[in-house]
């Protein structure tokens, strides 16, 4: 057998899913930031990566340390992105990316060009309990949206903001929350208490973002 026999046999049983990595999301989700610094919760990278993250991560912190050594293929999903952790909080979930490196700003960022922004909140429903004491959430889609909860009782009001990659997903975590899921089992309990004392809490999305005005033309 010639030697290109044999690396042809090595290539055709080698298990190529050993290269791929399932933090490559994360990675590709970095890269694409034009910015210098991201907070996320770890139910932020789950939802990014489409799927839980590993038990250690929840309990160790040397998890989210920047070394890619050893086959650490989560660290070296955002080391390769140019990125590094900073201000772990392990009791809230969740965790800082700060650029290693400048970011390449995007081409509509030339000289010349003004940005604007504006958002309104579309009202989309209420929370409230369901039949067997669990939280009831209004039918969200499984996209990316900015949400807002207004927190209303008869002397008091305040409100919540967050964003996900799935809203529906998120609405769930906040339903059903995993025992490790901080966050969603501190929201849970806070919202859980305020229905059953008869407060309200509403629900509004932002589905909408923005416009990009040069001179007096604007773009969509």
């Amino acid at each position: 057998m010639t030697i290109a026999s044999m690396f042809s046999l090595i290539l055709i049983h080698l298990d190529w899913s050993e290269f791929l990595s399932i933090y490559d999301p994360l990675h590709e989700r970095l890269s694409s930031l034009h910015v210098t610094t991201v907070r996320m919760s770890f139910t932020d990278i789950e939802e990014i990566i489409g799927q839980s993250l590993p038990a250690s991560s929840r309990t160790y912190s040397a998890w989210w340390g920047n070394n890619d050594q050893g086959g650490k293929r989560h660290s070296a999903a955002w080391l390769r992105a140019g990125w590094r952790t900073e201000g772990l909080a392990l009791e809230m979930e969740e965790v800082s990316f700060v650029r290693i490196t400048e970011p390449a700003l995007p081409t509509i960022f030339g000289a010349g060009i003004s940005t604007s922004l504006s958002a309104e909140w579309l009202p989309s429903g209420e929370v409230k309990l369901s039949p067997d004491g669990k939280l009831a959430f209004p039918d969200v889609p499984k996209e990316a949206e900015v949400y807002r909860f207004r927190i209303t009782a008869e002397e008091t009001s305040r409100c919540y903001i967050g964003e996900s990659a799935n809203l529906r997903v998120r609405f769930n975590s906040y339903r059903n929350p995993g025992p490790t899921q901080a966050t969603n089992l501190r929201l849970n309990a806070q919202m859980l208490e305020h229905l059953a004392t008869g407060g309200a809490i509403g629900l509004d999305l932002i589905t909408q973002i923005g416009a990009l005005t040069q001179g007096n033309k604007l773009a969509h």
